[in-house]
């Protein structure tokens, strides 16, 4: 702290553990090791309250994901933030995040703007809960996510290589052929004519259709 018109205040993080400092979040669980800092400097109004961390050895449910970099900047507010999150795997960036976060509300929004090259889905196989698990492969493509961050409206593209899935009321897994398409609107998927190969039994088929979601578990 500083005098009465300013004020400063400084955080650092060594290695400290991400499971310890994030909430409880439904069908995702984060891990990693948390390193860098948290300002707030205060002149008369002006506020700037900001982060600068990165999260080594980042794993999204058991997935490892590689190395997390995060800055955040308060729009002369605790409530209204700028966001930039950029996460890489051996050296290669394969999400970026960038937009803003506002917990002004009842419920805190966002507007972000999201960056897929060569994305590990398998981090994401618990949201289908008992609809579809076992995700994986590489998503590529861009989208747009606004709304409540709980349950955001989506608007994008997604391009998947070497995909595939488990469905449990068939018992099933099938792997997708090539590179599948799939667009997001609103809290809702659409597969287009995705060629499906099923490993064990040799057969093949196709997927079409829509997936709905709300809030990710009522599929």
């Amino acid at each position: 702290m500083n005098d009465t018109v300013s004020k400063s205040v400084h955080f650092d993080f060594k290695d400290v553990q991400l499971a310890n400092i994030t909430p409880n979040i439904d069908s995702l669980h984060l891990s990693g090791l948390v390193n860098g800092s948290l300002d707030y400097d205060q002149l008369y109004q002006q506020l700037k309250p900001s982060a600068n961390l990165s999260v080594s050895d980042f794993y999204i449910n058991n997935s490892d994901q590689g190395n997390l970099r995060i800055d955040i900047a308060g729009k002369n507010s605790f409530k209204n933030y700028d966001l930039d999150i950029q996460l890489n795997r051996d050296g290669i960036p394969s999400l970026s995040a960038v937009g803003e976060l506002d917990f002004s509300g009842a419920e805190p929004t966002m507007d972000v703007n999201l960056n897929f090259e060569a994305f590990k889905l398998d981090a994401f196989s618990p949201l289908g809960e008992d609809v579809f698990t076992n995700i994986k492969g590489y998503a590529y493509g861009d989208a747009h996510l606004t709304g409540i961050i709980a349950n955001p409206t989506m608007e994008g593209t997604l391009f998947l290589d070497r995909a595939g899935l488990y469905f449990p009321y068939l018992n099933i897994a099938y792997d997708f052929e090539g590179t599948s398409v799939i667009e997001m609107t609103d809290q809702k998927f659409t597969f287009f004519d995705v060629p499906l190969y099923d490993p064990k039994y040799q057969t093949r088929g196709a997927l079409k259709g829509t997936l709905r979601h709300k809030h990710f578990k009522d599929w």
